[in-house]
């Protein structure tokens, strides 16, 4: 569950920041939709990757802090994998720059929702980089 979780996390955080970039870059809906379900499915390869060997799941502010920084690390790879993936496909048109770009304002919403939970949620067993509580909290 908290898979998914991460995963539509990450889908709206590109999907934010691609559809604020959207006219800028003269970028069509679909492109959009395109670049935010290749990065939620980057989403799904990394929770993945990281569930071979998990991390300790502290509840200390200092641990959410670095789960934070870990997520918004994850969101800006995953988010420029996936616009480099999809121009590499011919379905996007993304410069270098522009990937760079998508995946930093993805990053920055990503950052937003993490420190938004520890302000909001600090004391409840959820973490930054999932609203779900942590079973046994």
């Amino acid at each position: 569950m908290s898979t998914l979780e991460r995963a539509f996390s990450t889908f709206v955080s590109s999907f934010i920041g691609a559809i604020l970039l959207s006219g800028a870059f003269n970028t069509k809906a679909a492109d959009v939709a395109l670049f935010a379900a290749a990065s939620a499915a980057l989403a799904v390869v990394t929770a993945a990757i990281r569930s071979l060997t998990p991390p300790a799941g502290g509840t200390s502010t200092d641990e959410k802090i670095l789960d934070v920084v870990t997520r918004v690390g994850l969101t800006l790879v995953q988010t420029f994998t996936a616009a480099f993936v999809t121009n590499t496909a011919g379905a996007t048109h993304f410069s270098d720059w522009r990937a760079g770009a998508l995946a930093g304002l993805a990053a920055v919403v990503t950052a937003l929702k993490g420190t938004g939970v520890i302000k909001l949620l600090g004391g409840t067993g959820a973490t930054p980089a999932s609203l779900l509580r942590i079973s046994g909290s």
